[in-house]
Parts: structure tokens; sequence; C-alpha cells
């Protein structure tokens, strides 16, 4: 086998190879793609309903009202998107949902489809139904699910409503630390998605948590921001709950005065809504500022209008203030009645506290285990990947790396027989080896003269070294005629003689005709091109490195016509010789390749 036939079968095992994995990596990829974007076609009716949920929830719901499912089969991909948006359409409206029934046998449904964006809606869905049904470790395990789907898929507007869940429901459960490790992720994310209506809520529940922390400064500074995105954004439906929440900041952080300006601001438009909040606010800062008169109209205000707790303040204050007056029997109706309303939070406090426990409890048993859950699962399934990797890499790599030191192997053995067989023609190719054999094959002749006639088999082996030693002297006359003739046809060529005016004449160092030059050389030396493609693949200044040695000039002409340095020319002929022979050599043994071919 050639060298070139050596060097194209690697090549082409080469490209089979990287088309293999091209090939391995394209069907994957095609795989995954298939897995992650594998959707049903849905009736228009449902996905413009899906659409609408969000952003138009009453439109959502006649459409809803107005699609047949009977039409379907209830058990069809149809059916179950119907039901889960009836379920969605009800938790934006807020419409009460009494049981947990039908939202457990949609996520079954999608965890056993592998549906990854109807899942997480699913689940979403459940830890809301969860929430409203006062069972907060099963709303916060949901809620984690939904995340870590939404994190994968990169849905970040319904990631940052997770955020917003976990940290909204774990604030309310009283477990303020790790609330507010998820309300500032998703104040981070709605502000990076510039979602201005999400960071009002956002700062709202930061301001709320860390006023429960003690933080009433830091607190302070959110519920101001929150004030702000909603009058920049011309939000006027948020902005009296703002201000009440203002007021109450400011009363915790001892500023009444502060806290009556935006009270008395919010008052002013309350119409529409539930105003129990806003009396009690009002009630606790007008006492605080002793304007009893108009702290006892907000006191009657909560105790009407109020929710227990609320009431069960006014009653306290209403008591006080009767006793300093000194109405005794009013004083006692009132205390009767704050126990009343006690009565009804000490029935309710158990359950809440029940629940408190168990939302502690439980959510941090679920962080601890999820927490190493996920890093099991990581963990294994980056070995996973890795191993699997490296090992289709190694049968891919092994086999390349084996045939490409074989055929070094081979093209080293090669280049060296090919070398010295070189290098001994070129030895033998010359006038005084030539005058040598001429000698030797007088001396014979001389010999067969004076043999004696009785020694006949010397006779015959002088013959035939004779006959030997004429081919030989044939070839080597062949050879030197060669030689001869080839570079008398190189000379008269019209690049040569340019050439060498460029070295020393009036054009020195203006040397443009290399493709010229090249071409003079391969057709005046006919073995000279299909030499060079035994060889390693060479650079253009290493080709015309050989091309200038092959002329016969010296170091320093090939340095100037190349605008290097005589070292530079040196290295060259080292890097080549190393390159093709494996072996350092110094430059002259590179030289001496070059001038022997013809």
């Amino acid at each position: 086998m050639s060298l070139i036939d050596i060097q194209s079968f690697y090549l082409y095992y080469r490209r089979l190879i990287w088309l293999i994995i091209s090939a391995i990596a394209v069907i994957v990829g095609a795989i995954v793609l298939y897995e992650n974007c594998k959707s049903y076609p849905y009736p228009k009716e449902l996905v413009m309903a899906d659409s609408l949920c969000r952003v138009n929830p009453d439109s959502a719901k006649v459409i809803l009202s107005s699609f047949n499912p009977e039409y379907y089969d209830i058990d069809s991909e149809t059916g179950w998107y119907y039901k889960l948006l009836l379920l969605q359409n009800k938790i934006k409206l807020g419409e009460s949902i009494a049981s947990d029934t039908e939202i457990n046998k949609i996520v079954t449904h999608y965890e056993d489809n592998n549906n990854k964006r109807l899942l997480a809606q699913a689940y979403y869905c459940a830890g809301c139904i969860y929430n409203s049904l006062n069972d907060s470790p099963k709303a916060l395990d949901y809620f984690q699910r939904a995340m870590k789907i939404f994190q994968k898929t990169g849905n970040m507007t319904d990631l940052g409503l997770c955020y917003y869940q976990l940290g909204h429901l774990l604030s309310s459960q009283g477990i303020y630390q790790d609330a507010l490790y998820w309300q500032r992720k998703s104040l981070s994310l709605h502000t990076k998605s510039q979602d201005t209506t999400r960071c009002i809520y956002d700062c709202e529940d930061l301001a709320w948590t860390l006023g429960s922390l003690g933080n009433e400064k830091e607190a302070l500074g959110y519920i101001k921001e929150a004030l702000r995105l909603a009058e920049s954004s011309g939000n006027t439906a948020d902005i009296p709950e703002i201000e009440s929440q203002m007021a109450s900041h400011y009363l915790n952080y001892e500023k009444p005065l502060e806290a009556k300006k935006y009270i008395d601001r919010a008052l002013r438009h309350i119409s529409g809504r539930c105003p129990g909040e806003f009396y009690s606010i009002a009630l606790n800062v007008y006492s605080k500022l002793e304007i009893d008169d108009t702290a006892r109209y907000f006191c009657d205000k909560a105790i009407e209008n109020g929710n227990i707790y609320g009431r069960q303040y006014a009653y306290i204050w209403l008591t006080r203030h009767l006793i300093k007056e000194g109405d005794s029997d009013a004083a006692i109706n009132s205390i009767n009645k704050f126990f009343a309303v006690s009565d009804t939070v000490k029935s309710t406090l158990p359950i809440e506290a029940i629940a408190k426990a168990n939302a502690l409890y439980n959510y941090n048993l679920r962080a601890i285990e999820n927490l190493q859950l996920e890093k099991e699962n990581t963990h294994i399934g980056i070995v996973i990947f890795i191993i699997a990797f490296l090992f289709v890499i190694a049968i891919c790599i092994i086999p390349i790396i084996y045939l490409n030191n074989k055929r070094k192997r081979k093209l080293m053995e090669a280049r060296c027989r090919s070398l010295d067989s070189l290098l001994k023609s070129a030895k033998n190719a010359t006038e005084s080896a030539l005058i040598a054999k001429e000698k030797e094959i007088s001396a014979i002749r001389t010999e067969l003269v004076d043999l004696r006639e009785k020694d006949e088999s010397r006779r015959v082996e002088l013959e035939k070294l004779l006959d030997l030693h004429n081919s030989e002297l044939k070839n080597i006359d062949t050879d030197i005629k060669q030689k001869k003739t080839c570079d008398y046809m190189f000379k008269r060529t019209a690049v040569y003689k340019e050439l060498v005016s460029c070295c020393d004449g009036p054009n020195y160092g203006k040397f443009v005709h290399w493709n010229e030059l090249k071409q003079a050389v391969f057709d005046s030396y006919p073995n000279f091109e299909r030499s060079l493609l035994d060889y390693e693949e060479m650079s253009k200044i290493e080709l015309y490195t050989c091309l200038l040695i092959k002329c016969k000039l010296n170091a320093s002409s090939i340095a100037m016509l190349l605008c290097k340095t005589r070292t530079t020319v040196y290295s060259i002929c080292k890097r080549l010789y190393f390159k093709n022979f494996g072996e350092k050599a110094p430059a002259s043994k590179w030289e001496e390749l070059i001038s022997t071919i013809y």
C-alpha cells in the first residue's frame, strides 16, 4: 500500500466516524426536541380560553361555558384540557373550590402522560386549591413541583407566579425568613421582565414580611417603592390599599403623623372595597394621636365592618375609652363583647396553629428531602451522562488513535525506506561514482584476460559480475544524464532567470511569481511533485522553502526571498524533517533530501 493510499484510507475513515457521531447527535437532538415540543391538536376555542384565562378571565369563562364537551371523549386529551381550564378559570375568578378530587385526577393524568407544559399548570392549580383549603404543606409541595418544571422550560411568567405564591404562603404561615428568599426572587424576576403590577405585589409582600421581622426601615422602603410603581403606571386601583399599608408601617415606625397622612388619603377611595382593614388602621392611628372623637368614629366602623381581629382590637380600645370616661356599664358591656369575639378567635387559633406547625415541619422536611434528592439526582445524572458521553467518544476515538498511530508508523517506515533509496541513488549518481565503476569494470576485464583457461568456474563468475557492473554503469550514466537534463530544462525557464535576478540582480528581493516557480519545478523534475505528496502536508512557507532549496539557493538567499531570517529557514527545515521522520536532525538533512529528488 502506497503512502497516498494510506492517507486516503485514514481520511475516509475519519470522515466516516465524524459522520456517525453527527448522525447520533442529530437523532438524540430530534428525540429531545420531540419530547419537549410534543403537543396535541386542541380545539381553537380551548386554546383561546387558555390565552384569555389570565388577562380576561370573564371572557374565558364565557368561551368555556359555550364549549360543548359532549362532542369529545371525556378521557381524550381535549377532555382533560377542558377540565384543567375550568379549574384555572375558577381560581382566577376567585370562585370557591370545595374539593381536591378533580385536580388530583388531572395531575395524575398529566403525570402519566408526560405533558410537561400542562403538568406544570396542573401543579400550579393544585397549589392554589390546597392553599384555599388551608392545606399549606400540600400547597407548598405543588408550587415547588410547578416551579421546577417552569425552571427547566424557561417559562419566566409562571415561574415568577410560583416564587410569589411560595413567598406569600410562607409569610402568611409566619415562616418569614424562608418567605424572604422567595419574595426577593419573585421581585428580581418581575423587575427583569418589567411586570410592574407583579412588582407592586412583591414589594407589598416584602414590606409585610420585613415588618413582621422588625425591620421597619427596610419595610417602609419597599412599600414606598410599591406606591411609586403604582402611581407611575397609573394603577389607581391598588393605591388606596398601598397607602393604608404605609400608614400601618409608619405606625410601627413610631411616626403617627405620617401614618395619618396616608390613612386619610386611603379613606377617600374606599368605595367598592372591603373597608374593615382601613377602619382598623385608622382607629389605631387616631388613638395614637389621642384624637378620641375621630378614633371613636372609626372604632364603631371597625366593629361594624371589620373581621374578628379588627373587632377584637376595637372592643379593647372602646373598653379603655369608656373606662377613661367613667361609663362603667358601657365598659362592662364592651368587655363582654370582646370576650365573645375572643371565643371565636380561640376556636380559630388552634386550627391555624396546627396548620402553621404542620407547614413549618412539612416545609422544612420537604425542603431537606427535595434538596437531598435534587443533589443525588443531579450527581447521578451528571455521572451517567459523563460516563455515557466518554464511552461513546472512546468508541469513536480509540480506533482513530489506533489507525492514526498505525498510519504514522507505516508512513515513517515507508519514508525511511524512500530516504535510504534516494540517498543511495544520489550517492551513486555522480561523476566520481561513474569513474569508480569504470575502474571496477576495467579491473574485471583485465582479470578475465589474465585468467587461465582451466579456471572455468571463475571465468563464469567474473563474466556475471561484469554484466552486473555494466548494467549499474548504464544506470549511473542514465541518472547523471537525467539530472543534467532536468537541471538544464529548469535553468532555461524564464521564472528561474527571474529568480536569479532577484537574488543578485537589479530586482533584488522582489520575487513574486511563486505559482510559476512551483509549476516550473514540477515540470522540470517529474518525481518532485509526487514525492512531496508522500510527506506531511506543508504550509505555503514550507513549500516555498522546499522549492528554493531545489533551486540550489543557499540559506541567505532563501531567507531574503521569503523575507525571513536564516535561523527561521533552518528551523523550517528541522521542523519538516521531524514532522516526517519523527526524529530531530540538522537542517542539512532536509536540504540533502530535497536535493536528491529528481
